[in-house]
């Protein structure tokens, strides 16, 4: 948590776009294979956020369950229409694949929900234990 809220407050500063980090639940250290991922995660999600959203905000939380994290990355930024993303097979989006990839490896899920106009917020659930 430490790298993240570091990197967090980078992120900031560097962007102008408005961060907050939070988490719920009891926060315990991860395996470290997972904790680097999930730093990867948040560094690629924000790094987007910075290049596509044209965002105001962003947010990460994150939420501490017994045998699961679940991360989210949201911003207010414009948006766009992640199903035809997916369909036009023209390489744009290799970013969310490769997250995808990331999360994959740990036995883990991920979802994205955007709409143009609406932002995007990206969900990782992470198996993972105390």
């Amino acid at each position: 948590m430490p790298a993240l809220q570091k990197h967090v407050v980078a992120f900031q500063a560097l962007s102008g776009i408005t961060c907050q980090m939070q988490f719920t639940g009891t926060p315990y250290r991860l395996p470290p294979t997972t904790e680097i991922t999930v730093f990867r995660l948040v560094e690629e999600s924000l790094h987007n956020v910075l290049s596509h959203a044209h965002a105001n905000k962003a947010s990460v939380t994150l939420d501490f369950a017994p045998a699961l994290l679940c991360v989210t990355v949201q911003d207010d930024g414009q948006g766009f229409d992640y199903e035809q993303r997916r369909e036009d097979g023209s390489g744009k989006g290799l970013g969310l694949l490769g997250m995808r990839e990331r999360v994959k490896s740990l036995n883990g899920s991920m979802e994205v929900w955007s709409a143009p106009g609406q932002g995007t917020r990206l969900g990782f659930r992470l198996p993972c234990r105390k």
